[in-house]
Protein backbone atom coordinates (compact mmCIF):
# COMPACT_ATOMS: atom_id res chain seq x y z
CA UNK A 1 0.00 0.00 0.00
CA UNK A 2 2.73 2.46 0.94
CA UNK A 3 4.77 1.56 -2.13
CA UNK A 4 1.77 1.90 -4.41
CA UNK A 5 0.55 5.09 -2.68
CA UNK A 6 -3.03 3.83 -2.81
CA UNK A 7 -4.81 5.83 -0.13
CA UNK A 8 -3.79 7.61 3.07
CA UNK A 9 -6.67 6.12 5.16
CA UNK A 10 -5.92 2.61 3.89
CA UNK A 11 -2.25 3.11 4.67
CA UNK A 12 -2.96 4.36 8.19
CA UNK A 13 -5.50 1.63 9.07
CA UNK A 14 -3.02 -1.29 9.33
CA UNK A 15 -0.51 0.94 11.15
CA UNK A 16 -3.10 1.78 13.81
CA UNK A 17 -4.12 -1.87 13.98
CA UNK A 18 -0.49 -2.88 14.59
CA UNK A 19 -0.06 -0.19 17.26
CA UNK A 20 -3.20 -1.35 19.10
CA UNK A 21 -2.05 -4.99 18.90
CA UNK A 22 1.28 -3.96 20.39
CA UNK A 23 -0.60 -2.13 23.15
CA UNK A 24 -2.47 -5.36 23.98
CA UNK A 25 0.88 -7.13 24.26
CA UNK A 26 2.13 -4.43 26.63
CA UNK A 27 -0.99 -4.88 28.78
CA UNK A 28 -0.14 -8.57 29.08
CA UNK A 29 3.38 -7.64 30.24
CA UNK A 30 1.96 -5.29 32.87
CA UNK A 31 -0.92 -7.35 34.25
CA UNK A 32 0.28 -10.94 33.76
CA UNK A 33 4.04 -10.60 34.15
CA UNK A 34 3.93 -7.65 36.60
CA UNK A 35 6.38 -5.45 34.72
CA UNK A 36 6.59 -1.81 35.81
CA UNK A 37 4.91 0.96 33.85
CA UNK A 38 8.31 2.33 32.81
CA UNK A 39 9.41 -1.10 31.55
CA UNK A 40 6.18 -1.54 29.59
CA UNK A 41 6.34 1.96 28.09
CA UNK A 42 9.99 1.42 27.11
CA UNK A 43 9.17 -1.95 25.51
CA UNK A 44 6.29 -0.34 23.59
CA UNK A 45 8.49 2.47 22.27
CA UNK A 46 11.30 0.09 21.31
CA UNK A 47 8.89 -2.24 19.53
CA UNK A 48 7.26 0.59 17.56
CA UNK A 49 10.68 2.01 16.64
CA UNK A 50 12.06 -1.27 15.33
CA UNK A 51 8.79 -2.26 13.63
CA UNK A 52 8.53 1.17 12.00
CA UNK A 53 12.15 1.11 10.83
CA UNK A 54 11.75 -2.42 9.48
CA UNK A 55 8.53 -1.60 7.65
CA UNK A 56 9.84 1.75 6.40
CA UNK A 57 12.98 0.17 4.96
CA UNK A 58 10.96 -2.44 3.09
CA UNK A 59 8.48 0.20 1.87
CA UNK A 60 11.25 2.45 0.47
CA UNK A 61 12.94 -0.50 -1.24
CA UNK A 62 9.67 -1.81 -2.68
CA UNK A 63 8.60 1.67 -3.82
CA UNK A 64 11.81 2.18 -5.79
CA UNK A 65 11.43 -1.15 -7.52
CA UNK A 66 7.73 -0.48 -8.18
CA UNK A 67 8.45 2.89 -9.79
CA UNK A 68 11.11 1.23 -11.93
CA UNK A 69 8.50 -1.21 -13.24
CA UNK A 70 9.43 -4.15 -10.99
CA UNK A 71 6.05 -5.36 -9.67
CA UNK A 72 7.26 -8.80 -8.60
CA UNK A 73 8.66 -7.52 -5.31
CA UNK A 74 5.18 -6.41 -4.29
CA UNK A 75 3.67 -9.63 -5.58
CA UNK A 76 6.06 -11.67 -3.46
CA UNK A 77 4.94 -9.66 -0.39
CA UNK A 78 1.31 -10.25 -1.37
CA UNK A 79 1.84 -14.01 -1.73
CA UNK A 80 3.80 -14.20 1.53
CA UNK A 81 1.07 -12.36 3.47
CA UNK A 82 -1.59 -14.59 1.89
CA UNK A 83 0.26 -17.70 3.06
CA UNK A 84 0.55 -16.31 6.60
CA UNK A 85 -3.18 -15.48 6.67
CA UNK A 86 -4.29 -18.92 5.50
CA UNK A 87 -1.81 -20.83 7.69
CA UNK A 88 -2.89 -19.20 10.96
CA UNK A 89 -3.41 -21.52 13.96
CA UNK A 90 -6.95 -20.25 14.57
CA UNK A 91 -8.45 -22.45 11.86
CA UNK A 92 -6.85 -25.57 13.33
CA UNK A 93 -8.22 -24.56 16.74
CA UNK A 94 -11.73 -24.22 15.31
CA UNK A 95 -11.44 -27.64 13.68
CA UNK A 96 -10.10 -29.23 16.87
CA UNK A 97 -12.62 -27.65 19.29
CA UNK A 98 -15.61 -27.58 16.91
CA UNK A 99 -16.25 -24.11 18.31
CA UNK A 100 -15.13 -20.50 17.78
CA UNK A 101 -13.75 -19.11 21.05
CA UNK A 102 -11.63 -16.12 22.09
CA UNK A 103 -12.70 -14.05 19.07
CA UNK A 104 -14.89 -10.94 18.95
CA UNK A 105 -17.40 -11.31 16.13
CA UNK A 106 -17.73 -7.50 15.99
CA UNK A 107 -13.98 -7.24 15.45
CA UNK A 108 -14.16 -9.88 12.69
CA UNK A 109 -16.90 -7.89 10.95
CA UNK A 110 -14.86 -4.66 11.13
CA UNK A 111 -11.75 -6.48 9.89
CA UNK A 112 -13.73 -8.02 7.02
CA UNK A 113 -15.10 -4.61 6.01
CA UNK A 114 -11.54 -3.27 6.04
CA UNK A 115 -10.59 -5.99 3.57
CA UNK A 116 -13.61 -5.14 1.38
CA UNK A 117 -12.72 -1.43 1.17
CA UNK A 118 -9.04 -2.20 0.60
CA UNK A 119 -9.95 -4.46 -2.33
CA UNK A 120 -12.34 -1.81 -3.72
CA UNK A 121 -9.54 0.75 -3.67
CA UNK A 122 -7.71 -1.38 -6.23
CA UNK A 123 -10.71 -1.40 -8.53
CA UNK A 124 -10.49 2.36 -9.07
CA UNK A 125 -6.85 2.27 -10.12
CA UNK A 126 -5.92 2.46 -13.79
CA UNK A 127 -4.90 -1.19 -13.81
CA UNK A 128 -6.28 -3.82 -11.47
CA UNK A 129 -3.46 -5.58 -9.60
CA UNK A 130 -4.68 -9.12 -9.00
CA UNK A 131 -1.76 -10.06 -6.76
CA UNK A 132 -2.33 -7.04 -4.52
CA UNK A 133 -6.03 -7.91 -4.25
CA UNK A 134 -5.38 -11.51 -3.19
CA UNK A 135 -4.54 -10.83 0.52
CA UNK A 136 -7.50 -8.45 0.87
CA UNK A 137 -9.92 -10.94 -0.65
CA UNK A 138 -8.47 -13.69 1.55
CA UNK A 139 -9.08 -11.54 4.63
CA UNK A 140 -12.70 -11.07 3.55
CA UNK A 141 -13.20 -14.78 2.82
CA UNK A 142 -11.49 -16.06 5.98
CA UNK A 143 -13.23 -13.54 8.28
CA UNK A 144 -16.58 -14.42 6.71
CA UNK A 145 -15.81 -18.12 7.23
CA UNK A 146 -15.05 -17.57 10.94
CA UNK A 147 -18.26 -15.56 11.40
CA UNK A 148 -20.38 -18.25 9.70
CA UNK A 149 -18.68 -21.03 11.71
CA UNK A 150 -19.32 -19.11 14.95
CA UNK A 151 -23.03 -18.80 14.09
CA UNK A 152 -23.26 -22.55 13.36
CA UNK A 153 -20.78 -24.23 15.73
CA UNK A 154 -21.15 -22.19 18.92
CA UNK A 155 -24.86 -22.97 19.56
CA UNK A 156 -24.15 -26.65 18.82
CA UNK A 157 -21.20 -26.63 21.23
CA UNK A 158 -23.29 -25.06 24.01
CA UNK A 159 -25.99 -27.71 23.63
CA UNK A 160 -23.34 -30.45 23.49
CA UNK A 161 -21.74 -29.25 26.74
CA UNK A 162 -25.09 -29.05 28.50
CA UNK A 163 -25.98 -32.64 27.51
CA UNK A 164 -22.51 -33.90 28.45
CA UNK A 165 -22.56 -32.14 31.82
CA UNK A 166 -25.99 -33.55 32.69
CA UNK A 167 -24.96 -37.08 31.74
CA UNK A 168 -21.61 -36.92 33.56
CA UNK A 169 -23.14 -35.51 36.75
CA UNK A 170 -25.74 -38.28 36.78
CA UNK A 171 -23.09 -40.98 36.23
CA UNK A 172 -20.74 -39.44 38.82
CA UNK A 173 -23.41 -39.26 41.49
CA UNK A 174 -24.28 -42.94 41.02
CA UNK A 175 -20.69 -44.20 40.83
CA UNK A 176 -19.62 -46.81 43.42
CA UNK A 177 -17.28 -45.60 46.14
CA UNK A 178 -14.32 -47.59 44.80
CA UNK A 179 -14.56 -45.91 41.38
CA UNK A 180 -12.28 -42.94 41.91
CA UNK A 181 -12.51 -39.69 40.03
CA UNK A 182 -9.29 -37.71 39.80
CA UNK A 183 -10.10 -34.13 40.82
CA UNK A 184 -9.03 -31.48 38.36
CA UNK A 185 -7.21 -28.32 39.32
CA UNK A 186 -8.34 -24.95 38.09
CA UNK A 187 -5.41 -23.84 35.96
CA UNK A 188 -4.30 -20.26 35.47
CA UNK A 189 -5.23 -20.42 31.79
CA UNK A 190 -8.68 -21.80 32.58
CA UNK A 191 -9.32 -19.11 35.18
CA UNK A 192 -8.20 -16.43 32.78
CA UNK A 193 -10.39 -17.72 29.95
CA UNK A 194 -13.34 -18.24 32.27
CA UNK A 195 -13.05 -14.74 33.69
CA UNK A 196 -13.04 -13.25 30.20
CA UNK A 197 -16.06 -15.30 29.14
CA UNK A 198 -18.09 -14.70 32.28
CA UNK A 199 -17.40 -11.01 32.78
CA UNK A 200 -16.67 -9.80 29.27
CA UNK A 201 -13.66 -7.96 30.70
CA UNK A 202 -9.98 -8.44 29.88
CA UNK A 203 -7.93 -10.32 32.43
CA UNK A 204 -6.04 -7.22 33.52
CA UNK A 205 -8.84 -6.54 36.03
CA UNK A 206 -7.83 -9.65 37.93
CA UNK A 207 -4.37 -11.14 38.33
CA UNK A 208 -4.06 -14.92 38.16
CA UNK A 209 -0.67 -15.76 39.61
CA UNK A 210 -0.14 -19.13 41.28
CA UNK A 211 3.43 -18.34 42.25
CA UNK A 212 2.75 -15.57 44.75
CA UNK A 213 2.00 -17.75 47.75
CA UNK A 214 0.79 -16.72 51.16
CA UNK A 215 3.87 -15.74 53.19
CA UNK A 216 3.09 -17.92 56.22
CA UNK A 217 2.51 -21.03 54.12
CA UNK A 218 4.99 -23.77 53.49
CA UNK A 219 4.80 -24.98 49.89
CA UNK A 220 3.82 -28.64 50.04
CA UNK A 221 3.18 -29.79 46.46
CA UNK A 222 0.81 -28.83 43.73
CA UNK A 223 0.23 -25.52 45.51
CA UNK A 224 -1.11 -27.18 48.66
CA UNK A 225 -0.40 -25.33 51.86
CA UNK A 226 0.96 -27.93 54.29
CA UNK A 227 0.55 -25.37 57.07
CA UNK A 228 -3.18 -25.84 56.68
CA UNK A 229 -3.78 -29.33 55.32
CA UNK A 230 -0.92 -31.77 55.02
CA UNK A 231 -2.96 -34.67 53.65
CA UNK A 232 -4.67 -32.63 50.92
CA UNK A 233 -8.28 -33.35 51.89
CA UNK A 234 -8.67 -29.57 51.91
CA UNK A 235 -6.54 -27.55 49.49
CA UNK A 236 -5.68 -23.91 50.17
CA UNK A 237 -4.19 -21.75 47.41
CA UNK A 238 -3.81 -18.09 46.43
CA UNK A 239 -4.98 -18.10 42.79
CA UNK A 240 -5.04 -14.29 42.44
CA UNK A 241 -1.46 -13.87 43.55
CA UNK A 242 -2.77 -11.76 46.41
CA UNK A 243 -2.20 -13.17 49.88
CA UNK A 244 -5.33 -11.47 51.18
CA UNK A 245 -7.59 -13.84 49.18
CA UNK A 246 -7.55 -17.62 49.69
CA UNK A 247 -9.23 -20.36 47.66
CA UNK A 248 -10.22 -23.34 49.86
CA UNK A 249 -11.20 -26.48 47.89
CA UNK A 250 -12.80 -29.74 49.03
CA UNK A 251 -10.60 -32.52 47.70
CA UNK A 252 -11.75 -36.04 48.59
CA UNK A 253 -12.62 -38.22 45.62
CA UNK A 254 -14.67 -39.59 44.16
CA UNK A 255 -17.60 -37.38 45.26
CA UNK A 256 -16.19 -35.36 48.20
CA UNK A 257 -18.18 -37.47 50.64
CA UNK A 258 -17.44 -36.41 54.23
CA UNK A 259 -15.98 -38.77 56.81
CA UNK A 260 -14.72 -37.65 60.22
CA UNK A 261 -11.12 -36.83 59.15
CA UNK A 262 -12.48 -34.75 56.26
CA UNK A 263 -14.86 -32.57 58.27
CA UNK A 264 -12.33 -32.23 61.09
CA UNK A 265 -9.74 -30.98 58.62
CA UNK A 266 -12.21 -28.55 57.10
CA UNK A 267 -12.91 -27.14 60.57
CA UNK A 268 -9.25 -26.85 61.54
CA UNK A 269 -8.45 -25.19 58.20
CA UNK A 270 -10.97 -22.41 58.78
CA UNK A 271 -9.91 -22.01 62.42
CA UNK A 272 -6.31 -21.46 61.24
CA UNK A 273 -7.37 -19.04 58.51
CA UNK A 274 -9.42 -17.09 61.05
CA UNK A 275 -6.32 -16.53 63.19
CA UNK A 276 -4.28 -15.12 60.29
CA UNK A 277 -4.85 -11.37 60.04
CA UNK A 278 -3.31 -11.06 56.57
CA UNK A 279 -6.22 -12.99 55.03
CA UNK A 280 -9.23 -10.78 54.25
CA UNK A 281 -11.56 -12.97 52.18
CA UNK A 282 -11.99 -16.69 51.45
CA UNK A 283 -13.61 -18.55 48.55
CA UNK A 284 -14.83 -22.11 49.25
CA UNK A 285 -15.21 -24.50 46.31
CA UNK A 286 -14.31 -28.01 45.15
CA UNK A 287 -11.51 -29.50 43.07
CA UNK A 288 -14.06 -31.81 41.45
CA UNK A 289 -15.47 -30.06 38.37
CA UNK A 290 -18.84 -31.80 38.65
CA UNK A 291 -19.46 -32.28 42.38
CA UNK A 292 -19.28 -29.87 45.30
CA UNK A 293 -20.06 -32.66 47.77
CA UNK A 294 -22.46 -35.59 47.77
CA UNK A 295 -22.83 -35.21 51.56
CA UNK A 296 -21.92 -37.72 54.28
CA UNK A 297 -19.86 -40.80 53.54
CA UNK A 298 -22.38 -43.41 54.69
CA UNK A 299 -19.61 -45.98 55.03
CA UNK A 300 -18.25 -43.86 57.89
CA UNK A 301 -21.46 -43.96 59.91
CA UNK A 302 -20.66 -47.48 61.09
CA UNK A 303 -18.31 -45.95 63.65
CA UNK A 304 -21.38 -44.58 65.47
CA UNK A 305 -22.65 -48.02 66.34
CA UNK A 306 -22.65 -49.09 69.98
CA UNK A 307 -19.44 -51.10 69.76
CA UNK A 308 -18.71 -50.76 73.49
CA UNK A 309 -22.09 -52.18 74.55
CA UNK A 310 -22.96 -48.98 76.39
CA UNK A 311 -26.35 -48.53 77.99
CA UNK A 312 -28.70 -46.16 76.08
CA UNK A 313 -27.93 -43.13 78.27
CA UNK A 314 -24.16 -43.43 77.91
CA UNK A 315 -24.46 -44.14 74.19
CA UNK A 316 -26.60 -41.00 73.89
CA UNK A 317 -23.93 -38.93 75.68
CA UNK A 318 -21.32 -40.31 73.30
CA UNK A 319 -23.43 -39.58 70.22
CA UNK A 320 -24.29 -36.09 71.46
CA UNK A 321 -20.61 -35.23 71.92
CA UNK A 322 -19.89 -36.57 68.43
CA UNK A 323 -22.66 -34.46 66.88
CA UNK A 324 -21.58 -31.33 68.77
CA UNK A 325 -18.00 -31.83 67.56
CA UNK A 326 -19.26 -32.30 64.00
CA UNK A 327 -21.39 -29.14 64.27
CA UNK A 328 -18.46 -27.16 65.63
CA UNK A 329 -16.22 -28.16 62.72
CA UNK A 330 -18.77 -26.99 60.15
CA UNK A 331 -19.52 -23.88 62.22
CA UNK A 332 -15.84 -22.97 61.91
CA UNK A 333 -16.79 -21.52 58.52
CA UNK A 334 -19.25 -19.16 60.21
CA UNK A 335 -16.79 -18.44 63.04
CA UNK A 336 -14.10 -17.51 60.52
CA UNK A 337 -13.17 -13.86 61.01
CA UNK A 338 -13.03 -13.22 57.28
CA UNK A 339 -16.02 -13.22 54.88
CA UNK A 340 -16.41 -16.65 53.25
CA UNK A 341 -17.85 -16.87 49.72
CA UNK A 342 -19.13 -20.25 48.51
CA UNK A 343 -18.70 -21.06 44.82
CA UNK A 344 -20.82 -24.17 44.31
CA UNK A 345 -21.24 -26.27 41.17
CA UNK A 346 -22.62 -29.70 40.32
CA UNK A 347 -23.96 -32.04 42.99
CA UNK A 348 -24.59 -30.32 46.35
CA UNK A 349 -26.46 -32.78 48.55
CA UNK A 350 -27.05 -33.11 52.28
CA UNK A 351 -24.05 -31.76 54.17
CA UNK A 352 -23.40 -29.41 51.25
CA UNK A 353 -26.40 -27.34 52.37
CA UNK A 354 -25.10 -27.24 55.97
CA UNK A 355 -21.75 -25.95 54.67
CA UNK A 356 -23.31 -23.39 52.33
CA UNK A 357 -25.53 -22.00 55.09
CA UNK A 358 -22.42 -21.37 57.21
CA UNK A 359 -20.92 -19.21 54.43
CA UNK A 360 -21.50 -15.46 54.21
CA UNK A 361 -22.17 -15.26 50.47
CA UNK A 362 -23.24 -18.08 48.17
CA UNK A 363 -22.73 -18.13 44.39
CA UNK A 364 -24.05 -21.02 42.31
CA UNK A 365 -23.25 -22.10 38.78
CA UNK A 366 -26.14 -22.71 36.41
CA UNK A 367 -25.35 -26.45 36.58
CA UNK A 368 -25.72 -26.95 40.35
CA UNK A 369 -28.22 -29.48 41.73
CA UNK A 370 -29.13 -29.06 45.41
CA UNK A 371 -30.92 -31.39 47.83
CA UNK A 372 -31.64 -31.35 51.59
CA UNK A 373 -31.09 -35.08 51.45
CA UNK A 374 -31.15 -36.17 55.11
CA UNK A 375 -34.75 -37.45 55.26
CA UNK A 376 -33.93 -39.92 52.48
CA UNK A 377 -31.43 -41.64 54.80
CA UNK A 378 -33.69 -41.52 57.86
CA UNK A 379 -32.18 -38.42 59.48
CA UNK A 380 -33.21 -34.89 60.36
CA UNK A 381 -30.50 -32.45 59.27
CA UNK A 382 -28.67 -31.49 62.47
CA UNK A 383 -25.37 -29.90 61.34
CA UNK A 384 -26.74 -26.46 60.49
CA UNK A 385 -29.22 -26.55 57.61
CA UNK A 386 -32.37 -26.48 59.74
CA UNK A 387 -30.82 -23.98 62.17
CA UNK A 388 -29.45 -21.43 59.70
CA UNK A 389 -31.52 -21.80 56.54
CA UNK A 390 -34.83 -20.69 58.14
CA UNK A 391 -33.10 -17.42 59.05
CA UNK A 392 -31.65 -17.06 55.55
CA UNK A 393 -34.70 -17.82 53.46
CA UNK A 394 -37.65 -15.58 52.83
CA UNK A 395 -39.78 -18.49 51.62
CA UNK A 396 -40.54 -20.79 54.53
CA UNK A 397 -43.12 -22.78 52.59
CA UNK A 398 -40.60 -23.70 49.89
CA UNK A 399 -37.99 -24.52 52.54
CA UNK A 400 -40.33 -26.94 54.30
CA UNK A 401 -41.31 -28.57 51.03
CA UNK A 402 -37.65 -29.16 50.13
CA UNK A 403 -36.73 -30.37 53.63
CA UNK A 404 -39.69 -32.78 53.90
CA UNK A 405 -39.31 -34.28 50.41
CA UNK A 406 -35.51 -34.19 49.87
CA UNK A 407 -36.26 -33.50 46.23
CA UNK A 408 -33.58 -32.04 44.01
CA UNK A 409 -33.78 -28.37 43.11
CA UNK A 410 -31.76 -26.09 40.89
CA UNK A 411 -30.32 -22.58 40.95
CA UNK A 412 -33.63 -20.91 40.10
CA UNK A 413 -35.35 -22.32 43.19
CA UNK A 414 -32.21 -21.61 45.23
CA UNK A 415 -32.59 -17.94 44.28
CA UNK A 416 -36.29 -18.06 45.18
CA UNK A 417 -35.37 -19.64 48.50
CA UNK A 418 -32.84 -16.89 49.17
CA UNK A 419 -30.08 -19.46 49.61
CA UNK A 420 -27.86 -18.07 46.83
CA UNK A 421 -27.41 -14.47 45.76
CA UNK A 422 -26.12 -15.02 42.23
CA UNK A 423 -26.28 -17.69 39.54
CA UNK A 424 -23.30 -17.73 37.19
CA UNK A 425 -23.75 -19.19 33.71
CA UNK A 426 -21.35 -22.08 33.16
CA UNK A 427 -19.65 -24.58 35.45
CA UNK A 428 -17.14 -24.69 38.29
CA UNK A 429 -14.49 -22.51 36.66
CA UNK A 430 -16.93 -19.72 35.87
CA UNK A 431 -18.50 -19.58 39.33
CA UNK A 432 -15.09 -19.70 41.03
CA UNK A 433 -13.87 -16.80 38.89
CA UNK A 434 -16.95 -14.77 39.83
CA UNK A 435 -16.44 -15.54 43.52
CA UNK A 436 -12.74 -14.64 43.33
CA UNK A 437 -13.58 -11.31 41.75
CA UNK A 438 -16.00 -10.58 44.61
CA UNK A 439 -13.37 -11.69 47.15
CA UNK A 440 -10.85 -9.36 45.54
CA UNK A 441 -13.28 -6.44 45.91
CA UNK A 442 -13.97 -7.31 49.55
CA UNK A 443 -10.26 -7.74 50.34
CA UNK A 444 -9.61 -4.12 49.36
CA UNK A 445 -11.81 -2.91 52.25
CA UNK A 446 -10.73 -2.15 55.81
CA UNK A 447 -10.10 -5.43 57.69
CA UNK A 448 -11.36 -3.82 60.88
CA UNK A 449 -14.60 -2.83 59.14
CA UNK A 450 -14.99 -6.33 57.64
CA UNK A 451 -14.56 -8.05 61.01
CA UNK A 452 -17.06 -5.69 62.63
CA UNK A 453 -19.60 -6.03 59.84
CA UNK A 454 -19.54 -9.83 59.99
CA UNK A 455 -19.84 -9.84 63.78
CA UNK A 456 -22.74 -7.34 63.66
CA UNK A 457 -24.64 -9.42 61.11
CA UNK A 458 -24.22 -12.66 63.06
CA UNK A 459 -25.14 -10.99 66.37
CA UNK A 460 -28.22 -9.32 64.86
CA UNK A 461 -29.44 -12.66 63.50
CA UNK A 462 -29.65 -14.15 66.98
CA UNK A 463 -30.59 -11.09 69.09
CA UNK A 464 -33.19 -8.35 69.27
CA UNK A 465 -32.72 -4.98 67.60
CA UNK A 466 -32.12 -3.29 70.97
CA UNK A 467 -29.48 -5.84 71.96
CA UNK A 468 -27.79 -5.52 68.57
CA UNK A 469 -27.64 -1.73 68.76
CA UNK A 470 -26.07 -1.89 72.23
CA UNK A 471 -23.53 -4.47 71.01
CA UNK A 472 -22.64 -2.33 67.98
CA UNK A 473 -22.24 0.82 70.08
CA UNK A 474 -19.88 -0.95 72.47
CA UNK A 475 -17.87 -2.45 69.59
CA UNK A 476 -17.53 0.79 67.63
CA UNK A 477 -16.61 2.78 70.73
CA UNK A 478 -13.26 1.05 70.38
CA UNK A 479 -13.10 0.38 66.64
CA UNK A 480 -13.82 3.95 65.53
CA UNK A 481 -10.41 4.81 66.94
CA UNK A 482 -8.82 2.63 64.26
CA UNK A 483 -6.32 4.15 61.81
CA UNK A 484 -8.43 2.56 59.04
CA UNK A 485 -11.03 5.31 59.37
CA UNK A 486 -8.41 8.02 58.82
CA UNK A 487 -6.90 6.08 55.91
CA UNK A 488 -10.32 5.63 54.28
CA UNK A 489 -11.10 9.38 54.47
CA UNK A 490 -7.63 10.20 53.16
CA UNK A 491 -8.05 7.82 50.22
CA UNK A 492 -11.46 9.31 49.44
CA UNK A 493 -10.06 12.84 49.45
CA UNK A 494 -7.00 12.02 47.33
CA UNK A 495 -8.89 9.55 45.11
CA UNK A 496 -6.17 6.95 45.67
CA UNK A 497 -6.65 3.33 46.81
CA UNK A 498 -6.42 3.04 50.60
CA UNK A 499 -3.64 1.00 52.19
CA UNK A 500 -4.88 -0.78 55.30
CA UNK A 501 -2.58 -2.57 57.70
CA UNK A 502 -3.34 -6.27 58.24
CA UNK A 503 -4.85 -7.50 61.47
CA UNK A 504 -2.44 -9.18 63.90
CA UNK A 505 -1.97 -12.93 63.69
CA UNK A 506 -3.54 -14.63 66.71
Amino acid sequence: MIAQEISIPLILQPQLFGAMSALSWIQCLYYSYHKTKIQCFSAYCIFLTFAGAFQGGFAVLAQRKYKNGDVWSLRIFALFSSILLSAGPQYWEIWKRKEVIGVSILFMIVDMLGGVFSALSLVFKETFDTFAAVPYLMVVALDALVIVLAMILNPLARRRRQRQASNEIAVEAQAPTDERVIPQKISTATLRASFERSSGQPTQSISFNHHDLHPIFELYSDLVMSDFSGNKLVKVTTPLGDSSVLLVELNRGPVNAFNQPFWEELGSTFDKISRDGTVRAVVLSSTNPKIFTAGLDLADTGSLANQDNLDPARQAVKLRDHILHFQSCISAIERCTQPVIAAVNGIAYGLAIDILCACDVRYSSSKTRFSIKEVDVGLAADIGTLSRLPKITGNESLLRELAFTAREFGPVEAIQLGMVSRVVEGGRDEVVVAALELAKTIAAKSPVALVGTKRFLLHARDHSVEQSLEYQATWNAAMLQSSDTTEAFKAFATKKPPRFNPLPKL
